[in-house]
């Protein structure tokens, strides 16, 4: 019984710290951690593990990746381990993610404090959960993925989500931490149960009547001024805010006129 689809050549044998993350992926400091490297199959069989029954239900394969702080910039040889579901790549130097778009089993991508700047439309039938918090990202741009139920793309430096309505099965979007000015963009998600856009710059709310299924919405530490744009928000949202009001104290959402808006109080 085989445990891998397959066995990539090594191409390196340059040992990897993983105690420590270089400061950019063009770092040229003199430890070997800060040398950008491939992912090889002597550093990939460490992090290989949790051997179950393939999606196609063929046989048995390792079905989770685990290369936290591995400090690698190329995982290209991902793409010969078709029937990996979970991969976590967080701590590393990841500029380029288009490999995972090759590994038609995946679930779940945890790619946190990378180096990512652009993203691929991801065509996996399986991916659910993407988390890309800590990167670089400015927007989506081709960014789309039909299965998706969980974005966490936090602590970015995005100043538009436009084309997070191709996901129309994502329950959750977490974008706290980025420059967005408004919630324009984010419309048409019928399934959408969960925004979180703390600590933005967010000073118009709208589209709110396009997301039914809404339940939690988190605008703290954004630059909100009144309770425009509540209106078309479902009766059971709850709303978390903090509401700057002209030549009076900021103070949290509270109140009759908060209540008929948003439903219950976080």
């Amino acid at each position: 019984m085989s445990s891998r689809s397959s066995t990539p050549t090594n191409t390196s044998d340059s040992p990897v710290d993983q105690s420590s993350r270089p400061t950019s992926p063009n770092s040229q400091s003199g430890s070997r951690s800060a040398s950008p490297s491939r992912l090889t199959l002597d550093k990939l069989g460490p992090g290989l593990s949790e051997v179950c029954r393939t999606v196609d239900e063929s046989g048995f394969a390792l079905s989770k990746v685990d290369i936290d702080g591995f400090g690698v910039r190329d995982i290209s040889i991902l793409q010969g381990y078709p029937h990996v579901r979970y991969l976590s790549a967080r701590r590393n130097l990841l500029t380029n993610i288009s490999t995972l778009t090759k590994m038609p089993s995946l679930v779940s991508a945890d790619l946190e404090e990378n180096y990512v700047a652009k993203l691929p439309a991801f065509p996996n039938r399986y991916l659910q959960y993407i988390n890309l918090s800590h990167n670089k990202l400015t927007s989506l741009g081709k960014f789309s993925c039909k299965m998706l139920s969980y974005l966490r793309v936090d602590s970015n430096a995005m100043s538009s989500l436009s084309g997070i309505s191709s996901c129309k099965n994502l329950q959750r979007l977490d974008a706290n931490g980025n420059q967005l000015k408004t919630t324009k963009h984010i419309h048409d998600l019928p399934k959408l149960q969960m925004l979180q856009l703390g600590d933005n710059e967010i000073g118009e709310v709208v589209a709110l009547d396009t997301l039914p299924q809404l339940k939690v919405l988190n605008l703290t530490g954004n630059g909100l001024t009144d309770l425009t744009g509540f209106e078309g928000a479902g009766e059971m949202l709850t709303v978390c805010a903090v509401i700057a009001v002209p030549n009076e104290p900021i103070a949290s959402v509270t109140g009759d006129s908060f209540a008929k808006h948003s439903g219950p109080r976080c």
